[in-house]
């Protein structure tokens, strides 16, 4: 009896800890994009299925005015209230000159908007750089490496379901000179995406797609030794 409450308990421990990796979707990603090149080159995700950033000094606290180049996101199907914890997670499949490193992290950060970032086009980008881009940052990561990064935004995600949703700005900060600038790369739009996990918007920070399988594997072998353990005692 001793045996089989112990191996409840475990089990119970690791239900436990794989729901803990499941997240409550909140919204689905809508429009993905970013600018390069400075204020004149603009893409969407009907031309490209991934969206970058560029950098700017870590040392300049204004992103409208050092910003070279910044990714946006937007979601629909939103909560009809207002939610405790909301997280946006991204996966980083690469960075365009490999200087993307320990040795050399990047800061991206999160920014609210005051105007729709689906209506970016070439002729306005420079005005919404300047204009539109809320000057205080909302969340930050530092990337050290390709991988899966999560920001918290729960007053963006709520100001969207209390007013506007216009989406949000993603802006990289590092010092990095010349042509070693670090452009991280991320998957973007459709989901699925060819590039990896697609922009997700979630209670809690989204784990690698393999985790949740890794934590099943695990919780389902846990189950099998203990049941051989308890057949083979009685």
């Amino acid at each position: 009896m001793r045996r089989l409450s112990i191996s409840c308990l475990v089990v119970g421990i690791c239900s436990l800890v794989l729901s803990s990796a499941l997240a409550e979707n909140l919204g689905t990603c809508t429009n993905t994009g970013y600018t390069f090149m400075g204020d004149w080159m603009v893409f969407h995700q009907d031309v490209k299925d991934y969206f970058l950033i560029g950098n700017a000094p870590a040392t300049e606290p204004d992103p409208a005015d050092e910003m070279w180049a910044f990714g946006w996101l937007k979601f629909g199907d939103l909560p009809a209230e207002q939610v405790d914890e909301a997280w946006l997670s991204l996966e980083c499949y690469k960075d365009m000159n490999g200087s993307l490193t320990p040795a050399n992290p990047m800061d991206v950060t999160i920014y609210a908007v005051d105007s729709d970032v689906a209506s970016i086009t070439a002729g306005n980008v420079a005005d919404f750089k300047d204009n539109h881009i809320i000057g205080s940052a909302v969340a930050s990561a530092t990337l050290t490496e390709p991988g899966f990064y999560s920001w918290e935004i729960t007053s963006i995600v709520n100001g969207w379901i209390t007013g506007d949703n216009h989406g949000l700005a993603v802006v990289g900060w590092d010092d990095v000179p010349g042509p070693s600038y670090t452009h991280p790369y991320f998957a973007g739009l459709p989901d699925p995406n060819p590039h990896g996990m697609s922009p997700q918007l979630a209670t809690n920070p989204v784990p690698e797609p393999g985790t949740i399988g890794l934590l099943a594997s695990g919780l389902t072998l846990i189950g099998l030794i203990l049941f051989r353990r308890y057949r083979s005692a009685r």
